[in-house]
């Protein structure tokens, strides 16, 4: 567990505190480094990825917090997927 995962349950437990909903996206950024030839170039590469969450009413944190961390371990091996083939 590390502390991004942490603070991305606690946020995701605000989210669903303020926006009334069990269920919520949440945008994350990742390196767009990917290829080796792009690691001398000087610029910003992010790109984000989508992480569906949710809060269940009897979970505590800690169990949520481990839901989580199996959750965005499954989400970043998907860095590479092309958002032209998602979309299509």
């Amino acid at each position: 567990t590390t502390l991004h995962n942490a603070l991305f349950t606690a946020y995701k437990w605000f989210l669903s505190k303020i926006t009334g909903t069990n269920v919520n996206c949440i945008g994350v950024s990742v390196s767009g480094r990917t290829h080796i030839d792009l690691q001398p170039i000087f610029g910003m590469f992010v790109n984000s990825l989508p992480v569906v969450t949710s809060v269940q009413g009897d979970d505590t944190f800690l169990e949520s917090l481990s839901i989580e961390n199996k959750n965005l371990r499954a989400t970043f091996k998907n860095i590479l997927y092309l958002y032209r083939v998602l979309k299509s």
